[in-house]
């Protein structure tokens, strides 16, 4: 469980950026 808690908020930390840095590249 801590794993996956692990993995989820990784995955918030390192995706959300990105998506966000690609949507500002589209706009």
């Amino acid at each position: 469980m801590s794993l996956l808690t692990f993995l989820d908020t990784a995955g918030i930390i390192f995706v959300r950026p990105e998506q966000i840095a690609h949507l500002g590249g589209s706009l």
